[in-house]
């Protein structure tokens, strides 16, 4: 489903399970994507199946792009003056995430690997500096700048 909702946010949400092969087990994949003022993107998987015990996410960085790593965010930097932070709580991020792609010649990517959780959020923002954010406990709701984003 798709759609701007009362907050003037717009949302797209996608049913990806037939994405992949019946081995790996997933019962249910589905993301959902919000953007906000051009600024913001938040991310939110769901991922089921009895044998899915861990996920992995690699995000690939623009060859011209300067990489840097702080308090758990990763920032791509690219002149002119543009910066794309990125996080998510559900996994540690370090220097030790980013790493040559075999084979390629300096693009560098981030690769998180952790324990699967009943909603996987990443957050995405272009600016100075990244936002503020606040999970919910019970990790179905994520509150960034000033903005609360639920799968429920």
């Amino acid at each position: 489903s798709q759609g701007e909702d009362t907050e003037g946010r717009l949302r797209l949400r996608l049913d990806l399970t037939a994405c992949y092969p019946l081995e790996v087990g997933a019962s249910k994949v589905q993301r959902t994507v919000w953007m906000y003022q051009n600024q913001l993107v938040v991310l939110a998987d769901q991922i089921e199946g009895p044998r899915i015990e861990t996920i992995s996410y690699s995000w690939h960085g623009h060859p011209e792009s300067a990489w840097r790593l702080e308090n758990n965010w990763a920032m791509l930097h690219q002149e002119p003056a543009s910066a794309l932070w990125f996080t998510s709580p559900t996994f540690s991020i370090s220097g030790a995430n980013v790493n040559r792609l075999p084979g390629s010649r300096g693009q560098l990517t981030l690769t998180a690997k952790g324990k699967n959780t009943p909603v996987i959020w990443w957050i995405f923002s272009h600016g100075g500096s990244p936002p503020a954010f606040d999970r919910n406990v019970d990790g179905k709701a994520i509150q960034v700048m000033g903005q609360r984003f639920s799968v429920d």
